[in-house]
């Protein structure tokens, strides 16, 4: 209540941002920046001062509320745990990585012989997946090697039983594929070519007879007996068979890829997140960097060039006599600029016959004199030095002893504390 008090006018405004306003309200005095905000005061009685300084205020909080929408983004919650089930399968890694029971070819895919059918369990991890197609056969002398010639080290020196927890013989397999084959960054790109590539291998007629369809992997002979994992197998071989549905639309059907893709979709909002974080950062530093510039205007100064504008009629988008230039010759459109301290001069130069008063000229003029730093002469200081353009650009701003970019940048928290503080002025 008696925060409110100090400012009636502004209760709209505090309850949109009250627990910043009271933080600053609460300052104490010999605290940097209680005393950074204090110098604002001699503003106070300011008009177009605290004008601009309202505008910027509304923009520093429009570009807040818009991160606040952004930063919930930015967390990658979700992402980890779909990455997990696309390699473990629903449960993620906290549940064994087997099947209820059944056969490795029942479990990867049934030839001729037994249906034929895709895998019970085809397609619901990229580690199952893995397993049919790499995973060690008992009768095979080289158990193990079907996918490299090291693969089968321990724990894939043997069969693979389904029904018993296969999660550390995946995950070993796994680290012997080629570093050239593992993305450096997860993104949409990159998810569509890898399965683009992956629906075109699987897309493809296996055995002898070409009879055997959606295997990845391969079989010896016509492949009627199925992937038993069986390398060295007369029809049969370490693979894994899908079906129309999984392979002909795109691989929706195949529940690791759905986890995939969720996980990219996720990354990519973040991404996408971070990139709005950073623009809306540059311009709230732009914001604070202008208001900055405002902090160092001379209060007389300012007051005495709202006083000749006021007088002669011109208002702030009208100062200069390229403003009126830009009506050229046209009578009719240099007397629309008349509130603007334009007039039409028959005699004037060609293409410039719309000038500014004599008038609004001379106390502009005058004002200018007044507003040179220490001795007045800042036309004098600044010979050479493009003073008068850069003062004249809407882009730029006198900064020391020279022009700089209007976007350059200061601190961001600055800019935030700006926000309520600037509530008192405006």
């Amino acid at each position: 209540a008696e925060i409110k008090s100090q400012q009636p006018s502004q209760l709209a405004y505090y309850g949109d941002n009250w627990e910043e306003w009271t933080r600053v309200a609460k300052l104490k005095p010999n605290e940097p920046e209680a005393k950074m905000l204090a110098r604002w005061r001699k503003h106070e009685t300011n008009d177009a001062t605290r004008k601009q300084l309202k505008a910027l205020l509304e923009e520093a909080i429009a570009l807040q509320t818009a991160a606040a929408a952004h930063r919930a983004a930015l967390k990658n919650d979700g992402i980890g745990a779909d990455l997990e089930k696309a390699l473990y399968g629903d449960g993620g890694k906290k549940e064994e990585l087997k099947a209820g029971g059944g056969t490795r070819k029942a479990a990867c895919g049934t030839g001729t012989a037994g249906g034929p059918a895709k895998g019970t369990k085809a397609g619901t991890s990229l580690y199952f997946d893995l397993l049919c197609l790499c995973a060690g056969e008992s009768v095979d002398t080289d158990a193990g090697q079907a996918c490299c010639d090291t693969c089968n080290s321990n724990p894939n020196h043997d069969a693979w039983t389904i029904t018993t927890d296969a999660q550390k013989r995946a995950e070993a397999i796994a680290q012997h594929c080629p570093p050239y084959l593992k993305p450096k960054q997860l993104t949409a790109d990159a998810l569509t070519t890898r399965m683009a590539n992956f629906l075109k291998k699987a897309n493809q007629h296996k055995g002898s007879g070409r009879a055997k369809k959606f295997v990845l992997g391969y079989v010896n002979g016509d492949g009627q007996d199925g992937c038993t994992g069986k390398a060295s197998g007369s029809n049969e071989g370490p693979c894994v068979m899908y079906d129309a549905d999984i392979i002909l639309k795109g691989g929706d059907g195949l529940k690791w890829y759905t986890h995939l893709k969720s996980a990219v979709d996720k990354a990519q909002a973040r991404k996408q997140a971070s990139q709005a974080l950073e623009a809306i950062a540059i311009k709230l530093k732009a914001v604070n960097t202008t208001a900055q510039q405002l902090l160092y205007v001379n209060p007389e100064s300012a007051e005495k060039q709202q006083a000749v504008e006021k007088d002669a009629g011109v208002t702030q988008g009208s100062r200069s006599e390229e403003d009126c230039n830009k009506a050229k010759d046209d009578k009719e459109a240099c007397k629309k600029l008349e509130d603007k301290g334009c007039v039409f001069n028959p005699k004037g130069d060609e293409g410039k016959k719309c000038t500014l008063k004599p008038e609004v000229k001379a106390q502009l003029e005058k004002a200018n004199q007044g507003t040179g730093g220490e001795d007045g002469k800042k036309e004098e200081k600044y010979t050479g030095k493009l003073w008068e353009a850069c003062e004249k650009a809407t882009d730029c701003k006198w900064d020391g002893k020279e022009c700089k970019d209007s976007s350059f940048i200061v601190n961001k928290k600055l800019a935030l504390s700006m926000v309520v503080a600037f509530a008192s002025l405006v």
